[in-house]
C-alpha cells in the first residue's frame, strides 16, 4: 500500500517505542526514589493503581476495532473521538468522587488530593485513543514512539527537578500530569487526524 510503512520498519519503531519508554521510566523512578523515599513512592503507587483502573475502563476495545475496521471514514472516527471523550471525562468526575473514599480505605488524607490531581490524566489519555489507534492502524508507529519517549524524558526531568528541589510526592504527581499532556501536543502535533 503506497504511503503506508513496510512492517519491518514499524516492527523496529516499536521495539525502540518499548524499549525506550521502559529503561527510561526506570531510570526516572530510580532517580526519584533516590530524592523521595518509599513513603512518597508507596503513596503514588496506591494512587497510581486507582487511576490505572480508571484508564483501563476508557478504551474497552476501541482502539482494536479502529484499528481493524476494514473501512474506516471520519464519522467513525469522530464519533469514536467525542463517545471516549465524554467517556474519560465521567470517568475523572468519577475519579474525583471516589478520591475521599479511596484515601479513607487506605487511611492515607494526603492521598485524596494527589488522587483529584491525577484524575486529570484521565481525560488526557481519552484524548489520545483516537489519534493511536489511527496511527497504529497505518503502522506509522515512529510517532508513537518518538511521542512515548520524548514524553517519559520531559516528565521524567521535571519531576527530578522538582524531587530535588524538595517537592515531595508532588514531584511524582507532576510527571505523571506532565507525561501525558507531552504526549498529547506530540500527538497532535506529529500526527495526521
Amino acid at each position: 500500500m503506497p504511503g503506508r510503512p513496510k512492517f519491518g520498519a514499524a516492527f523496529l519503531w516499536s521495539v525502540v517505542m518499548s524499549m525506550g519508554e521502559n529503561t527510561l521510566q526506570t531510570l526516572v523512578t530510580l532517580a526519584l526514589a533516590i530524592y523521595l523515599g518509599p513513603s512518597a513512592l508507596g503513596l503514588l503507587a496506591i494512587a497510581w493503581a486507582y487511576i490505572a483502573f480508571m484508564e483501563l475502563l476508557l478504551d474497552q476495545g476501541l482502539t482494536a476495532a479502529l484499528v481493524q475496521h476494514p473501512e474506516l471514514d471520519e464519522v467513525h472516527l469522530d464519533s469514536a473521538f467525542w463517545m471516549v471523550l465524554a467517556g474519560s471525562l465521567a470517568l475523572a468526575l468519577g475519579s474525583v468522587a471516589l478520591s475521599g473514599w479511596w484515601a479513607e480505605l487506605y487511611q492515607m488524607a494526603e492521598l485524596e488530593s494527589v488522587l483529584i490531581a491525577l484524575s486529570a490524566i484521565i481525560p488526557l489519555q481519552g484524548l489520545t485513543v483516537v489519534q493511536r489507534a489511527v496511527l497504529q492502524r497505518t503502522l506509522n508507529i515512529r510517532v508513537l514512539a518518538v511521542r512515548s519517549n520524548v514524553a517519559v524524558l520531559v516528565s521524567g526531568a521535571v519531576g527530578i527537578v522538582l524531587a530535588a528541589r524538595g517537592a515531595g510526592y508532588w514531584a511524582l504527581v507532576a510527571q505523571h500530569l506532565i507525561q501525558p499532556t507531552v504526549g498529547l501536543h506530540l500527538l497532535c502535533s506529529l500526527g495526521r487526524w
